[in-house]
């Protein structure tokens, strides 16, 4: 277990299909929009706010599927992680999504 003040670099990404088909524009930027107020509210720096790109994963019958994606980068505290997951979690439901992309962890500056 960290100490509470630990601070993880967390790497948010999610993708605009809803199973193989892409959701409607003005669904896609809603989601984009309510995923910028969990980083805005939950994080402590933005470090990439809103990076637009292109995702490929596997979907849960594991075919692949390309579809636009967004991703956020940014410094959360140790004590926020785990209602982040959750208000992720109920995200990718209100979505129709598999899953959100999470990644936590610790950065080094070389």
């Amino acid at each position: 277990m960290y100490p509470l003040d630990h601070k993880h670099t967390a790497t948010v990404t999610i993708g605009r299909c809803i199973g193989n088909e892409p959701m409607e524009d003005d669904r896609w930027q809603e989601f984009i929009r309510e995923l910028g107020i969990i980083v805005r509210t939950r994080g402590l720096r933005v470090y990439t706010y809103k990076a637009m790109g292109t995702g490929h994963w596997a979907d849960s019958r594991g075919e692949f599927i390309t579809e636009e994606s967004c991703t956020y980068v940014y410094e959360l505290g140790e004590a926020a992680a785990s209602i982040t997951a959750s208000l992720l979690h109920d995200l990718a439901m209100k979505y129709e999504q598999d899953s959100i992309a999470l990644v936590l962890g610790q950065t080094i500056f070389c």
